[in-house]
């Protein structure tokens, strides 16, 4: 079947949506960025129709707000991102504290990270604040040199009663300081530990389509994939003739999304490998899935990373912070920075800021960035690889967003090291992290 024009169908989808009714009203902006991104469409171009059908939307609907218009995006290049000191915190010569695991010293700003678990452990927020009906929503920040800032609270809870986040002030204290001090509590802390190096690899190259719906795969919030079948970016690329074959594609594609909502109890479910393409009609091309194949599932179905993702846990992880201090190049117009590891017994994550990428699912509805996110890939030396979803975002328009990237299951516990890769669509970074803990046998 001819393909549609890239324009032509974006404009269409637009019209199509419009006359359904504004309240179902899905946002053009995926699709125009994955039309950008595989070098279908210019990015003005594409965002000056996806801006046109947002207004057009409100003023059919003036209460339809969800998604709000926004004028198409200025490019918007960020530089390379500087890496910040991050120091562990000591309770004197108690060992870590667990109140706040560490500091990030950056030059141009200063932040404690915090972490409250519930009532459990409310005497002992209690003696760090003078009124222990929750945590004060800004504290004073002074280091050695006498130096004082003021530092707000950010962050939020993680859905197990654990409040994690930090007091963040926009200006620097001292990277060389022995100590801080907030709300009139003294923290010591350590010495800098030596920072992991960085480099980059290339990854092997496909087709522009698949490469950017197999990087899609691994770096969209889970919670925010749709079905395979009723994917309107996926249909966009199959009708606009981006992909060329669709069926192997959809087929490990379907795999992908099976481990990523089931993990060890995930099936190699071959439906969408019968896909079969309905009639066209104005709009689009349907697919229908056929049901699971019969007879062996191809063994390479999965990459080998997505296939080590089913494997069973049967352990509890160590609970150690590791400081990280780790900011990547500039990589096809993003960056990030690591800041801190935390393991957990039943999962670790990563502190992490994300440059240039889209800050966040509700705003990509209505605007066009071909910028890729990162998908947060992570391996043990025991071959286990672990595949992160960003949790606790905060959204900074200079910088992009700011959370948690935590993976599951826990490490390892008999790794000795676990290399970290933020993975774009053809270039990945690699850095390699000594546990800090000796592994269990």
């Amino acid at each position: 079947m001819p393909a549609i024009d890239p324009e032509l169908y974006l404009r269409m989808r637009g019209e199509s949506q419009l006359v359904t009714g504004t309240s179902g009203f899905f946002g053009l902006g995926p699709i125009g960025s994955a039309l950008v991104a595989v070098g279908l469409l210019d990015r003005d171009l594409a965002a000056g129709v996806v801006a046109d059908y947002a207004l057009a939307s409100q003023l059919r609907e003036p209460g339809f707000g969800m998604y709000p218009h926004e004028a198409p995006l200025a490019d918007s290049r960020v530089s390379a991102p500087v890496a910040p000191v991050v120091r562990l915190c000591r309770r004197g010569d108690d060992g870590p504290d667990d109140t706040w695991p560490y500091a990030v010293l950056a030059d141009s700003s200063t932040e404690i990270a915090t972490v409250y678990s519930g009532p459990a452990n409310w005497d002992v927020v209690a003696t760090r604040f003078p009124k222990p009906q929750g945590f004060p929503q800004s504290l004073q920040l002074e280091d050695d040199t006498g130096r004082v800032v003021s530092a707000m609270l950010q962050g939020g809870n993680d859905g197990r009663f654990t409040w994690i986040g930090r007091f963040a002030s926009d200006t620097p204290l001292s990277q060389q300081t022995q100590w801080l001090e907030l709300g009139g509590v003294r923290v010591d802390l350590e010495v800098p530990m030596p920072v992991p190096a960085v480099r980059l690899e290339s990854l092997p190259a496909a087709s522009p389509a698949v490469d950017f719906l197999r990087h899609r795969s691994a770096s969209i919030d889970v919670m925010n994939q749709p079905p395979l079948v009723n994917d309107a970016v996926v249909l966009a690329l199959i009708e606009t003739g981006a992909l060329a074959d669709p069926e192997p594609t959809l087929a490990e594609l379907e795999a992908m999304a099976n481990v990523l909502r089931f993990g060890p109890h995930a099936s190699n479910s071959q439906g969408m490998a019968r896909t079969m393409f309905g009639t066209r009609n104005t709009m689009s091309v349907t697919l229908q899935a056929s049901g699971t194949v019969e007879g062996p599932v191809e063994p390479d179905l999965l990459p080998p990373e997505w296939a080590s993702l089913k494997r069973a846990a049967t352990w509890k992880g160590h609970e150690a912070v590791v400081p990280l201090g780790v900011a990547t190049p500039m990589m096809e117009g993003t960056a990030a920075v690591l800041i801190a590891l935390t393991s957990e017994t039943d999962r670790f994550r990563i502190d992490t800021i994300e440059y240039g990428a889209p800050r966040h699912p509700r705003s990509e509805m209505q605007e066009v960035n071909p910028q890729p996110a990162f998908a947060w890939w992570a391996q043990d030396d025991c071959g286990g690889w672990y595949l992160g979803q960003w949790q606790m975002i905060n959204v900074d328009d200079e910088k992009g967003r700011r959370g948690d990237v935590t993976y599951y299951p826990a490490i390892d516990p008999r790794a000795h090291t676990l290399t970290l890769y933020p993975t774009l669509r053809r270039t990945r970074a690699v850095i390699e992290v000594a546990l800090a803990w000796e592994p269990t046998s």
